[in-house]
């Protein structure tokens, strides 16, 4: 399998986390997403950044 495919599994696993989310726990999501709503943009920026480190190292250790 070429990279192109693994991409389009990887994206179809985010479909699927997301959507189950959704659909298990909408008043959670929701009252989350309020949440959300009223934090500073660097706080929502500094979560970002470590969400993004962590699924990058957790990949980088999956594909080595």
């Amino acid at each position: 399998m070429d990279i192109v495919h693994y991409i389009f599994i990887g994206l179809a696993l985010i479909m699927i986390t997301e959507g189950l989310i959704y659909a298990l726990f909408p008043l959670q999501i929701k009252k989350m997403m309020a949440m959300i709503l009223g934090m500073p943009p660097e706080k929502i920026r500094s979560v970002g950044g470590l969400t993004l480190a962590i699924g990058s190292l957790f990949l980088w250790f999956l594909l080595r």
